[in-house]
């Protein structure tokens, strides 16, 4: 099995498996998932915000190789994380 990314719901972290910091995740604007437009898509892998005129990504449709490669390509990424899926661990940390 794969090593999970972690995700700290308290701070909006998220890291590696190896507890490496990736990004802080976190919408500036607010907004939900249900309230980004659809791009047309039945797999639902990414919205797209009108606000700030970008892609949002959903995380539980991508591997952790993925969602890394994309934070290394575009820091400033935008997530979508649910608490419920199976591909990231989620874990408050205590830096």
């Amino acid at each position: 099995m794969k090593k999970k990314l972690i995700f700290d719901p308290v701070n909006r972290m998220l890291y590696d498996s190896g507890g490496q910091t990736l990004k802080h995740v976190s919408c500036p604007r607010l907004k939900s998932w249900e309230n980004v437009v659809r791009e047309g898509s039945s797999e639902e892998k990414q919205r797209f915000c009108d606000s700030c005129d970008r892609a949002v990504l959903d995380t539980e449709q991508m591997t952790p190789t993925e969602i890394i490669q994309t934070v290394y390509d575009d820091p400033d990424v935008c997530f979508r994380i649910q608490l419920s899926q199976n591909n990231i661990e989620i874990k408050v940390l205590h830096d």
